[in-house]
C-alpha cells in the first residue's frame, strides 16, 4: 500500500498516503467487482487469476515455439546427413 501511496499521494503523509491508496484501490481498480473494502480479496484474486492466465499463456506460446524449433532442426539435419553419392562411390571402389 505504501508504494501505491507513493504514486498517489506524494509529499503526503505516511498515514494520508495508505488511505488514498486505499481509497483508489476501492474506487478506480476494477470497479465491476466492487466499490467497498471487502471487495478488495475478490479484486486480489481476480488479478492473481489474470496474473496465472497471462503466464500460462506465455508458457504455452514458448514451448509451441520450442516445438516448431525442434523440428526446423531435425528436418535441416536430415538434409545435411544424407550423402546421396555414397552408395555410388562404394560400388566403384569394389
Amino acid at each position: 500500500m505504501e508504494k501505491i501511496g507513493l504514486r498517489v499521494a506524494s509529499g503526503q503523509s505516511r498515514d494520508y498516503q495508505v488511505k488514498r491508496a486505499n481509497y483508489v484501490i476501492d474506487r478506480y481498480l476494477l470497479p465491476h467487482l466492487g466499490n467497498d473494502e471487502i471487495h478488495r480479496i475478490i479484486k486480489a484474486q481476480f488479478l492473481g487469476r489474470m496474473a496465472q492466465h497471462v503466464s500460462n499463456w506465455r508458457l504455452e506460446k514458448e514451448e509451441a515455439m520450442i516445438k516448431t524449433i525442434m523440428q526446423i532442426r531435425d528436418s535441416n539435419s536430415l538434409r545435411t546427413d544424407r550423402r546421396p553419392f555414397q552408395g555410388i562411390f562404394q560400388q566403384v571402389n569394389t
